[in-house]
């Protein structure tokens, strides 16, 4: 458990800010990859969001595409894109966000409300 701690520790440490395309007008496109290790279940994730955020008068809204990286290239049966994320952010400070996300699964049902905060430095 030792172990793990320490790579989050130092993963965050190394972990660069995310750059997004601005359109103008408040309008861009962002993309991010997102590698998990699932400790309870010991599976691995490698994901990737590419979307498109909106102002929303205090708030943003965003829309991404979810793709499943580790069915790239290999001979599982699992699909390349996994739906919609769609979602609400508000900046608490210039470091803190709250959001509110669920999505549309590729075989059209919503996916869980997820609440979250992210704390980013």
């Amino acid at each position: 458990m030792k172990k793990y701690l320490l790579a989050l520790v130092a993963t965050l440490g190394f972990a660069g800010s995310a750059a997004a395309w601005d359109l103008g007008g408040g309008l861009s496109i962002d993309s991010s990859m997102e590698a998990a290790y699932n400790i309870d279940t010991a599976s691995t994730t490698l994901t990737m969001e590419s979307g498109m955020t909106v102002p929303l008068l205090w708030m943003s809204a965003n829309i991404n595409a979810d793709f499943d990286l580790t069915s790239f290239g290999s001979s599982s049966s699992a699909d390349l894109y996994q739906g919609l994320d769609i979602g609400v952010d508000y900046v608490v400070a210039d470091n803190l966000m709250l959001e509110m996300d669920t999505g549309i699964d590729t075989n059209g049902d919503r996916e869980n409300i997820v609440v979250s905060m992210t704390l980013s430095w």
